[in-house]
Order: C-alpha cells, then structure tokens, then sequence
C-alpha cells in the first residue's frame, strides 16, 4: 500500500504525543494526574489524539493489505512477542537493577504492542466480511456494549483480552473495535471526497449527540477500559480529527518528519520506551515539575528521531 499523506501525520503525530505523554507519567510528579494546564494538555494529547488514531490506521493498513492472512497473523505474533521483549527490556533489567519488587510483575503489562499484534491475529480472517453494511458495525457495537460486563482480573493469560488491573493499558475488549472500525472504513478514508466528508461530519454529531446524552462518571483512570459512551465520543472525535488532519495536510502540505516517523513507528515506540525506562535509574520516578517534565519529553523525542536518522541502532529491533 502506497504512503498516503494524512494518514502518516496522523501517525506521526501521534508518536509525539504519546512521548510526551509517557514523559508525565514517568517523570511528573503527579504521574499524569496532576492539575497543572502543561500536564493535562500533554496527557490529554496522549489519549484520544493518539493509540485510537493509531489503531484505526491500522485496520486501513489491515484491510487495504495483499498478503494473505496467514502472513498478517504471523506478523501479529511477531507484535505480541515484542510487546512482552520490550516490556523486559524497559521495565524488567531496569527495576531489578534498582531493586524494585515489581520487576517481574510488570514483565505482564498489556500495552499497545500486544493490542496490535493480538488485532492482526484476529482480524486478518474476517476481512472478507468488513466492508458488510451491517454485520461489522453490529459485532463493533456488541463488543463496545458486552466488553464492560467481561473485564476481569484472573490472571495473565486473559489480561490481554479482558484484563482490568492497573498492568493492563490496551485489553482487545474493547479496544479492537478501533482496528475495525479502520478496516470498515478503510476505502472512505482512503479516498475523502466532499460526500464522504459530510457523511462522517453528519456521523460525528449523531455519535457526539449519543455520548453525551448517555455519558456517565468518568476520570483519566478509565481510559484503558472505556465505556460505551466514550465508545461514541472518541468515535466522533476521530472522524472529525481526521477530516481537520486531511484538510490541513492537502492545504499546506505535511512535515516530513511526521511522515519518516509514521515509516519507523515501531523503532520509535520501542526507543523512546527503553529510554523512559533506564531514566528512572538516573532521575528516579515522578520527581520533577510540568516544565521540567515536558523538557525531559523533548529530549526524548530529539534523542529518538537523531538514533532513528544519524545511527543504525534501529537494525537491532526486530522487524515486524
């Protein structure tokens, strides 16, 4: 599949974000939870903004690929497996060098590595049926409904899936409803003209109008296993974020570094991680101010584009 422009400034964008994010949580002192206006727009960019964006491009990748299925589950187990490589790398070497009783413990955190690789494994076979009118929205909305009533901490093996502890970021219930909420669109989103536009505008606003009138109590901590109603909200906020992000790259153009880390995402998401990771051995966790915090999430992300770009570091993580 061709590079297409607004779909790698989404991309890109995202990986910024999501830096910065993983910056306050690691090194903020209100470990993202903190009143300040840097820290709530940097965490928030980090949410909505950035895994589900990511996740719907995914599922246009998923469905728009020519590789036969048994090729795209293979590379889905390749993303597990490296979701749990990376969790060694940046949680378990690190915190046993430090002493810390959870290195072992968080070697199981479910990121989003293992929601993608764990989306491959179980979407490549149904794309067959994604560009059904009815039956893909029908399971998406069932999953969004039925997933609250699944979510449960028995123990490793099913926290991918329907895990609600605290080690669990991305469990596929509900989650996946954004790979295929990307390959049901895929061809739409593809290919923007101004009657596609209005249909997601008018889509969005119907979407908004359910969410909101159906919302209910809900803090940052909920974000990882979100509710129907935010189901609704974070649907309607990415079709419009979309629409702007096709607007704005076919008006004035795209950066080129958002498209080259679009290209290396995966190296970049792996990097900046076992960066955050060895950092707590040398400034320790949660000790410095939002400005502080957002300076330290900026060197992250020049760290990681200059490694990417001036080194070939990027040949020691495994290609999926």
């Amino acid at each position: 599949m061709k590079r297409v422009e607004y779909l790698d400034t989404l991309r890109g964008l995202a990986i910024f974000f999501m830096i910065m994010q993983h910056a306050f949580l690691v090194h903020e002192m209100g470990a993202g939870d903190s009143n300040n206006i840097i820290s709530v727009i940097f965490v928030a960019l980090g949410t909505w903004p950035a895994a589900p964006v990511f996740m719907v491009v995914l599922g246009i990748f998923l469905m728009q690929s020519k590789r036969p299925n048994k090729v795209l589950m293979f590379r889905g187990l390749k993303l597990l497996a490296l979701g749990y490589l990376l969790n060694f790398v940046r949680f378990t070497i690190p915190l046993l060098i430090a002493k810390d009783s959870k290195a072992f413990e968080l070697l199981f955190e479910i990121d989003i590595l293992q929601l993608a690789g764990l989306s491959f494994i179980i979407l490549a076979g149904l794309r067959k049926i994604a560009s059904n009118k009815f039956l893909f929205p029908t399971i998406m909305i069932l999953i969004a409904f039925v997933s609250p009533y699944l979510w449960n901490d028995f123990n490793y093996l099913t926290d991918p899936f329907i895990g609600s502890s605290e080690l669990v970021s991305f469990p596929v219930f509900p989650w996946i409803i954004y790979p295929m909420l990307g390959m049901y669109l895929s061809n739409t989103l593809l290919s923007l003209n101004k009657k596609k536009i209005i249909k997601l505008v008018l889509a969005s606003f119907i979407l908004t109008l359910i969410g909101v009138l159906t919302i209910g109590q809900h803090t940052i901590f909920d974000y990882p296993q979100h509710t129907f109603d935010l189901h609704f909200l974070i649907t309607a906020f990415v079709f419009v974020y979309f629409l702007i992000i096709y607007g704005l790259t076919k008006k004035f153009g795209y950066p080129k570094i958002l498209s080259m880390w679009s290209e290396n995402i995966t190296q970049i998401y792996i990097l900046q991680w076992i960066i955050f990771g060895y950092s707590i051995l040398f400034l320790n966790a949660n000790q410095f101010g939002p400005i502080g915090t957002m300076i330290i999430g900026l060197i992250v992300v020049i760290v990681v584009h200059l490694l990417v770009t001036k080194t070939k570091i990027s040949r020691f993580i495994p290609k999926v």
